[in-house]
């Protein structure tokens, strides 16, 4: 565990896909801030390393006997399908439901937890930003990475991938803001007392929807984007 200790998040969670859960667990933000080392990362958070190493072990046991997906295996055309397919798929699946749980608590019992309507606001907006960003991928940024698998670039500006790609990791860092806001406001999407069976509801699918967002940006910040990214400098040497 000593080397895994110098390792980034990213790179930790690339290998070994079940690491993902143990860094929810801490607060260890493996998508946006996933360029820094484990220990590092822990030191800033106050996580215990000692600990951390211990879910890691129990956590990368359980995955070399049930072993998972190989993300960074696949084609640059099947990656950006798995990502459309499965996490874009789910934000608008389990988008609108989360909303429409947030929504009925906050106006059931808004006067009691006054902290609900806040998280319904920033979930809406969260929500309206990612419609934008996934539109931009799907319509933009993925049809041009699957032209470059393609080896199609006859006439295509310097800029091709860079822009897209930048405009898009920026979206990401707007969306994890909005996210943590709502998790700062929700306690850690702890369930206050007295709070009611919608109430729960609400909040174990804010949890869900915040752990399938860390998956999807890490897919693309880590794994997607610098992939196209070396194939675009190999192709235009």
């Amino acid at each position: 565990m000593n080397t895994i200790a110098n390792k980034t998040l990213s790179q930790i969670v690339t290998e070994h896909y079940g690491a993902a859960r143990v860094f929810e667990k801490w607060g260890l933000d493996f998508c946006c801030r996933g360029k820094r080392a484990l220990n590092e990362a822990c030191f800033e958070k106050g996580a215990p390393l000692a600990q951390v190493f211990a879910d890691l072990e129990e956590v990368l046991g359980a995955q070399n006997t049930a072993q998972g997906p190989d993300f960074s295996s696949l084609s640059i055309t099947e990656l950006a399908d798995y990502i459309v397919r499965v996490h874009h798929g789910y934000i608008r699946l389990c988008g609108p439901q989360t909303f429409n749980y947030v929504a009925k608590v906050a106006s059931k019992h808004g006067d009691r937890f006054p902290h609900l309507r806040d998280i319904h606001l920033l979930f809406g907006e969260l929500l309206q930003e990612l419609a934008e960003h996934m539109a931009k991928e799907e319509k933009i940024l993925f049809p041009r990475m699957k032209q470059l698998e393609r080896n199609d670039l006859t006439g295509t500006p310097g800029d091709f991938l860079l822009v897209p790609v930048s405009v898009m990791e920026d979206d990401h860092e707007l969306a994890g803001g909005l996210m943590t806001q709502i998790r700062v406001l929700a306690s850690d999407y702890r369930t206050p007392e007295g709070a009611g069976g919608t109430h729960r509801l609400a909040l174990a699918a804010l949890r869900a929807f915040e752990e399938d967002l860390h998956q999807h940006v890490h897919l693309e910040n880590n794994i997607l984007f610098p992939k196209a990214l070396r194939r675009f400098a190999e192709q235009s040497c």
